[in-house]
């Protein structure tokens, strides 16, 4: 049972009981504390972007920078020209993408990328990205460190509405949980209303 795990583990880090429970729901309090004094605004909603891209690497193998690039460029050549041809994105790039990008149960998920923002990406991929409208792709692929992209946009922040922008509401929150739990315990620290023998 839950109960029986729970006390397992207290015995074995030596913990009581109780504390292990307090210590958890005072966790718990933290979070939702913090969580609530995160306000997502829909100027930070228009700095994310939710895309899907495919990407043919530079091959290991060749030392020649030079081939290396003309290899992977013929063969991205190829797979843009079945975009261009209307081939559905997310199935060529579950055959053609060298990302290795998958869920968590194995499958692979169409090239998506889900929501990015600044920042996170190279910079030549995130150029490309904010320059694109929904439904888009880049028409010429896009080099990086790691090869070739081609790259599609599926929603842009500034425009999301109903559950897709609470989603991105969501994702941006939990972005900034960590800082501001750590914000909240040092603003609760300073007024001394935490035990800090709970953290010995």
């Amino acid at each position: 049972s839950n109960s029986k795990s729970v006390q397992d583990l207290c015995n074995k880090f030596h913990v009581s009981s109780d504390r292990f429970v307090m210590t958890i729901r005072r966790s718990a309090l933290v979070e939702k504390a913090a969580k609530q004094s995160i306000k997502v605004t829909d100027a930070e909603l228009a700095e994310w972007v939710k895309g899907r891209h495919i990407l043919v690497r530079f091959p290991y193998g060749e030392t020649d920078q030079a081939k290396r690039e003309a290899a992977a460029k013929t063969k991205i050549d190829e797979v843009l020209a079945k975009v261009k041809a209307g081939e559905d994105f997310a199935k060529l790039a579950d055959q053609y993408s060298e990302d290795n990008n998958m869920d968590p149960d194995g499958k692979k998920k169409g090239g998506s990328l889900g929501w990015y923002t600044r920042g996170q990406m190279m910079p030549e991929f995130e150029k490309a990205s904010f320059a694109l409208k929904v439904g888009e792709y880049t028409t010429e692929p896009v080099k990086t460190d790691y090869g070739y992209h081609i790259i599609k946009i599926d929603a842009l922040g500034k425009d999301v509405t109903g559950a897709e922008k609470e989603e991105l509401r969501q994702v941006i929150q939990n972005k900034k949980l960590q800082p501001a739990m750590q914000e909240w315990y040092q603003k609760v620290q300073a007024s001394a209303q935490v035990d800090n023998k709970l953290a010995e």
